[in-house]
């Protein structure tokens, strides 16, 4: 069996599938469990032939038996997004929270060394404090968000059961190629749209909502260094940038960089929106040695180059508008 063998649930979803770019760079050897109901074979077609594919739900007791066998790591990353639980909560919970549970059922089962559980900033709600350090109370302000928390709890109550190691691994909010486009926190795919049809971009809300926005390469970097530290095991940690971005400000800087000058449109706010998210990650920085390689300039930047190279001949209207 190979030495360095780790399951990536969720492989080929949209921060999934960096992470094990990076970790066939460092020589792991990767199985990835994807239903692909949102991940997508094409986002891992730079290590297709490097990795192990399995399509299979992690809803399965069965399917996670078969690939967990020789597993020593695990990176639990198969997720429903947040707009499922807007519409079905039932089966963003199926998935989100007894899916989590099944995949440390059978980590246990087979003696897996190391679990990452993959949570969320969203757990920490609207921010009490900023910067909102690991310690920060957890408040969900939605379904997908009390989800992710359990998740964490059912890892956390496995380590105290039954001695499996773990890292809780809570990323700020992650942009980049490969986005969900019906993403509940894609606002920058819904501005780019807006302006590749020369529109002005719509605002929820006042527009002073913030968040910690990291690119997604960067994201996946900080993900796998606090999956592989020691000075992680049994903790929590939060991957993003410590820098605050609000809507008003990406639509400015994507205005810039997309050569568009349209005011914004504002709407009434939507529900379960937090207002503030920062992250303080001055244990990334400390414990990891983890800082971002791009600024959210340099970020939005290769983004917009891969969407227009990806649909270059067809560009999707943005979930609940009109062709207007």
């Amino acid at each position: 069996m190979a030495k360095n063998q780790v399951l990536v649930t969720g492989g080929a979803g949209f921060i999934g599938s960096f992470v094990v770019e990076q970790l066939v760079r460092r020589g792991k050897d990767v199985v990835v469990l994807d239903n692909f109901r949102s991940g997508k074979r094409g986002n891992l077609s730079a290590v297709a032939n490097q990795v192990k594919i399995v399509e299979g739900d992690i809803r399965s007791l069965d399917t996670l038996d078969r690939v967990m066998r020789g597993i020593q790591t695990v990176y639990h990353m198969a997720v429903e997004p947040l707009t499922i639980g807007l519409i079905d909560p039932f089966l963003m919970d199926s998935v989100n929270s007894t899916g989590t549970l099944n995949v440390l059922y059978a980590a246990k089962k087979h003696k897996v060394v190391r679990f990452n559980y993959v949570s969320s900033s969203e757990v920490y709600g609207t921010a009490k404090h900023v910067p909102m350090d690991e310690g920060h109370p957890l408040d969900p302000y939605t379904t997908y968000a009390a989800s992710k928390a359990a998740g964490e709890a059912y890892t956390r109550a496995y380590h105290n059961c039954y001695g499996m190691d773990y890292t809780l691994i809570r990323p700020f909010n992650a942009f980049g190629p490969r986005h969900r486009m019906d993403s509940y926190s894609a606002v920058i795919f819904r501005f780019l749209e807006r302006f590749l049809a020369d529109k002005p971009p719509i605002v929820y809300g006042t527009g002073e909502q913030t968040r910690d926005l990291s690119f997604v390469k960067d994201s996946a970097r900080g993900i796998v260094l606090a999956g592989e530290s020691p000075a992680t095991i049994n903790d929590a940690i939060n991957i993003g940038t410590g820098t605050e971005v609000s809507v008003n400000e990406i639509a400015r800087v994507m205005g810039k960089v997309m050569g568009k000058d349209f005011a914004p449109r504002y709407e009434k706010e939507r529900p379960g929106d937090v207002m503030r998210h920062l992250a303080d990650v001055s244990k990334a920085k400390k414990v990891l040695g983890f800082k971002p390689e791009h600024t959210f300039e340099q970020g939005i930047r290769e983004t917009v180059a891969w969407y227009k190279n990806a649909h270059e001949n067809h560009r999707p209207i943005s979930v609940g508008e009109k062709k207007t």
